[in-house]
């Protein structure tokens, strides 16, 4: 697999590979990363067409993945992390 690409954007770090004729884009931002595979019907030819294909109501359904993933970890921390009422002595 070889990076063939980016697309710029202010928030998140979008890489383009190819991997024989098999196309995937992963994005990045601080925290979480999300990989697509680009396969099957689609006639991808290139760099141009992945980068038509990354438009941008594309990448605002990602960023609201990333706020969901994020919602997922910090549910999965509260749960994790004892509550602070049973630390408290019981009072008799």
């Amino acid at each position: 697999m070889r990076i063939i690409g980016e697309i710029p954007h202010a928030n998140l770090k979008i890489t383009l590979f190819k991997n024989e004729n098999k196309y995937s884009v992963k994005f990045e931002n601080s925290d979480f990363e999300q990989t697509f595979k680009m396969r099957g019907a689609l006639d991808i030819a290139g760099l141009e067409d992945m980068q038509r294909l990354i438009d941008k109501p594309f990448i605002a359904e990602i960023e609201k993945l990333f706020a969901e993933q994020m919602n997922i970890q910090q549910r999965a921390i509260r749960r994790y992390l004892p509550s602070p009422e049973s630390e408290l002595p019981e009072i008799i």
